[in-house]
């Protein structure tokens, strides 16, 4: 109930304002009308989910993660059909979503303090910094601590990776994962990530790795 209700407060406050203000800029009033018009309807009695939802019920997580990617997914078939070339579209979603999503993972990912953290016996740190994963509502996976000096976090299933070979839009699944490293360089003072692979991109889990900064 906490992580809908982040969210509906991320949207609410920062996500629709923001992605209003962009389809303003980039289509003009008229046309963003048009475009709004068409998310709004299709997301009411439209929605590309619910067929899916009712073959197989899914879970929290994966609501979620269907209610976060369902407007990008639909405003980028919306594009195309008003006349946007496939690299149009795809570029303008993917800046939207890099935008949004680096500021929705400021929102809810909490700063990793080293001092805090690297004093505690190594269960406790995997404890910690396993719970915060648990953000990434569409991910699944598992946690290790190889060392004080290193965290990892594979991820053997993507919500949202699943979901963009569903819908039809595979093109779409590595961008929502393309704000993490710009978001932890930027946001994360004491933690460097590093990641060689992705579900999205690679078809290989995707192996985040964390590491304190000196």
């Amino acid at each position: 109930m906490f992580t809908h209700l982040r969210l509906l407060l991320f949207d609410l406050l920062y996500g629709y304002p923001v992605a209003l203000k962009h389809l303003i800029k980039s289509f003009g009033i008229q046309q963003t009308i048009i475009v709004v018009s068409k998310l709004r309807y299709r997301l009411l009695f439209a929605n590309p989910f619910a067929p899916i939802n009712k073959a197989t019920r899914p879970t929290v997580e994966e609501k979620l993660s269907q209610k976060q990617m369902l407007p990008a997914v639909l405003l980028y078939k919306i594009l195309l059909e008003n006349g946007h070339s496939t690299q149009q579209a795809h570029d303008f979603v993917a800046h939207l979503v890099h935008t949004l999503a680096f500021s929705f993972l400021k929102f809810t990912v909490p700063i990793i303090n080293r001092k805090r953290v690297e004093h505690l016996a190594l269960p406790e740190q995997l404890k910690i910094l396993t719970s915060i994963t648990k953000r990434f509502f569409n991910a699944q996976g598992s946690a290790e601590m190889h060392s004080p000096e290193k965290f990892s976090f594979t991820v053997s299933k993507c919500s949202f990776a699943e979901y963009s070979n569903t819908l039809g839009v595979p093109e779409l699944a590595p961008i929502f994962c393309a704000s993490d490293k710009a978001y932890f360089d930027a946001c994360q003072p004491d933690v460097t990530l590093k990641r060689t692979t992705t579900l999205a991109q690679d078809k290989k889990p995707c192996d985040f790795v964390f590491i304190w900064k000196e």
